[in-house]
């Protein structure tokens, strides 16, 4: 069964697959680094990891939201007026 996407989206798929397999790459390395430290301190070896899972999720769920203006749009035209670039990023 092949798997089939959508031919329009608004994200760049592999781009997305990229970044995720980057995070829990992240995830597993904050967990090999720290474990040892956790398990001293708490003893609870996935203390950090669970943190970090926690920031790696709210991160992934508000990213896809983005913010009111981004540099592209017209409202960050630098010709504009200085009060309409308040929210350029």
């Amino acid at each position: 069964m092949k798997l089939r996407f959508p031919r329009t989206t608004s994200y760049d798929l592999p781009l997305v697959l990229v970044v995720l397999a980057l995070l829990l790459l992240g995830l597993a390395m904050v967990y090999s680094a720290s474990g040892i430290t956790a398990l001293d301190a708490n003893e609870d070896p996935g203390m950090f990891l669970a943190q970090q899972s926690a920031w790696a999720a709210l991160g992934t769920l508000v990213a896809p939201r983005g913010g009111s203006a981004s540099a592209g749009s017209p409202a960050c035209n630098p010709r504009s007026s200085p009060s309409s670039r308040s929210s350029c990023i």
